[in-house]
């Protein structure tokens, strides 16, 4: 396995900044339904890719499991900043890499895969990416993939609410800037579950699909939420109990699936 992280042809640039939304209750309870998911199916000795890094989803943490674990990113930047911010370990490394350009790594080499949400949503066509996912991960392994939701009912209610019909509905023409508290960055595409599940059928087996953020608002109706934290808690206590029931957990703002690769 290679891990030239400065050979592969990927653009260092680093991505627009994002609102800092990790302080939210709300972003700190779906990064740890995330991270609840992937120790399911973490064992000792594990080999794990993890695509895209944000410091703020820092998963140095599975390195410590017993793993050995790789992160890798479009960006050299968003690289190096997640790096100083990981903790120190033998068994964590960084590779210049994201999907479809995964050819750094050899064929059934990882146990686990898995994308934080965002990491996958600035790819157009999925086909290739989910080829590369295919070829590098062992018979049997499972796939942990993270998705901004086409159809987003709290987006859609919040834009009605202000009449702003057009904005309503702009994930479903599938594409357009990612909109989040009010402030965008670069373009994102929608990948609907139908669209993923279409694509992955042949050579993958659902395990899991699991709604974030289906009854709590997330990002919408900010001010009003937090200040009623007895609401909050209910509404998360809800979500938990609904997020893996059909047809509830198609309805999240974002969502997250859990993908194992047939046997040959």
């Amino acid at each position: 396995m290679k891990s030239d992280s400065r050979s592969h042809p990927l653009s260092p640039a680093a991505k627009a900044p994002k609102p800092d939304l990790t302080a939210l209750p709300q972003s700190t309870r779906m990064r740890a339904r995330i991270s609840e998911q992937v120790n399911v199916y973490l064992h000792p000795g594990a080999q794990v890719l993890e695509l895209g890094c944000r410091a703020e989803d820092d998963c140095s943490w599975l390195a410590a499991e017993q793993t050995r674990l790789i992160t890798t990113d479009a960006s050299y930047e968003h690289l190096a900043s997640a790096q100083g911010m990981a903790r120190s370990s033998d068994r964590h490394a960084f590779v210049q890499a994201l999907p479809p350009y995964l050819q750094c790594f050899t064929a059934e080499t990882f146990d686990l895969i898995f994308s934080h949400v965002g990491s996958l949503d600035s790819i157009e066509d999925l086909s290739p990416t989910f080829a590369e996912i295919h070829r590098v991960l062992r018979p049997g392994g499972s796939a942990i993939l993270c998705f901004v939701n086409r159809y987003s009912l709290w987006e859609t209610l919040n834009s009605v609410r202000r009449f702003e019909f057009r904005k309503a509905i702009r994930r479903w023409r599938n594409t357009g800037a990612l909109v989040i508290a009010g402030a965008r960055y670069p373009l994102a595409w929608y990948h609907s579950i139908g669209s993923v599940r279409l694509l992955t059928r042949s050579h993958f087996q659902l395990r899991a699909l699991i709604g974030l953020g289906i009854v709590s608002p997330l990002i919408y109706f900010l001010p009003s939420f937090l200040r009623r934290s007895l609401l909050a808690r209910f509404l998360e206590s809800t979500e938990n109990t609904f997020s893996t029931l059909p047809p509830f957990s198609s309805w999240g703002d974002h969502y997250m699936i859990v993908l194992k690769k047939r046997q040959s």
